[in-house]
């Protein structure tokens, strides 16, 4: 009985630990509320980066700076995009099904079972793709999109239920529970990663406030 009661316990703290995760995750999209952090930029990242990848391939160099352009350009919160393909990707080491040569950055089509997922031509078209993956999330249509499944969960509309569902704007926290719904810890790992970002470069910058 006593291990009966310790293990729901431990279930408790687990649920409360994850919704802190969803409280904490921002919104996709930009708002008035919602933006990136000054002290979020792409040099800093790209340190950050190598912290967890001290032996990055050179290819990837540009990325943090892919990452910051598009965001811009798409309105999103590149930073927490950012955070999200260092989960997805182990600070691009590749310890997954998806691997290095592919430019995916967000294991889009590994589907698991040891699905590699799509391949994309270049750096830059991986951080469009991801970007884009995004939008769709959010609620954006995206025209002639990079990647298939992006295309695909488009054109058949199978977001639409759930996103009605949702009160207020999609954010990295709801994504989750859809990106990837067999991971109880996605959304806390991200924010997490967030969390040490923000923790050593933007302790004294009020701009780290979401």
């Amino acid at each position: 009985m006593i291990k009966i009661i310790h293990m729901f316990i431990l279930m408790c703290l687990g649920a409360t630990h994850f919704s802190s995760g969803l409280k904490a995750a921002p919104a996709i999209l930009l708002s008035a509320n919602n933006q990136t952090p000054k002290c979020a930029t792409s040099r800093k990242l790209l340190s950050f980066l190598r912290i967890g990848n001290p032996l990055l391939h050179p290819k990837f160099e540009p990325i943090s700076v892919l990452y910051e352009k598009y965001g811009k350009q798409y309105k999103i919160r590149w930073d927490f995009a950012f955070f999200q393909m260092i989960l997805e990707t182990n600070y691009l080491k590749f310890t997954g099904d998806v691997h290095l040569s592919q430019n995916n950055f967000a294991g889009l089509g590994a589907t698991g079972m040891g699905a590699s997922g799509e391949r994309f031509n270049t750096v830059s078209d991986g951080v469009r793709a991801h970007l884009e993956h995004l939008l769709v999330y959010a609620g954006v249509y995206v025209n002639d999109p990079v990647a298939n499944r992006t295309r695909k969960i488009q054109s058949w509309k199978i977001l639409d239920d759930w996103r009605r569902s949702i009160t207020g704007p999609v954010t990295f926290g709801d994504i989750g529970l859809k990106w990837a719904p067999y991971s109880r810890n996605y959304t806390n790992s991200i924010v997490s990663i967030s969390n040490r970002y923000y923790q050593a470069y933007c302790r004294n910058s009020k701009a780290n406030a979401r």
